[in-house]
């Protein structure tokens, strides 16, 4: 499995777990273009929260490293890696290989 396979799959391990905490009408797609941020995202900021702590989490089991992500929270929209998974599972595998 590819470094950015293992990061999608943690993702959705994450996504499943804050999900299960969630009512049905808030729970959070895993589709790629499933947005984190911005408008119509419908992620609110303690959901979103507790998803990066648990992403944190797991990606230090997946890979023995700590990748800080509350950083990337504040960037403008267009450069947000939470704007998509699929935009957090490239920018976090990049992250991940560059260590």
């Amino acid at each position: 499995m590819s470094t950015r396979d293992t990061v999608l799959a943690v993702l959705r391990q994450s996504i499943d777990a804050i999900n299960a905490q969630l009512p049905a009408a808030r729970r959070l797609g895993t589709s790629p273009d499933q947005a984190l941020v911005g408008a119509g995202s419908g992620v609110e900021s303690l959901t979103l929260m507790g998803l990066v702590v648990d992403i944190e989490d797991r990606l230090m089991d997946a890979f023995d490293l700590e990748l800080p992500l509350a950083d990337m929270l504040g960037l403008p929209l267009e450069h947000n890696p939470f704007r998509s998974l699929d935009a957090l599972a490239s920018e976090l595998a990049g992250r991940v290989e560059a260590r």
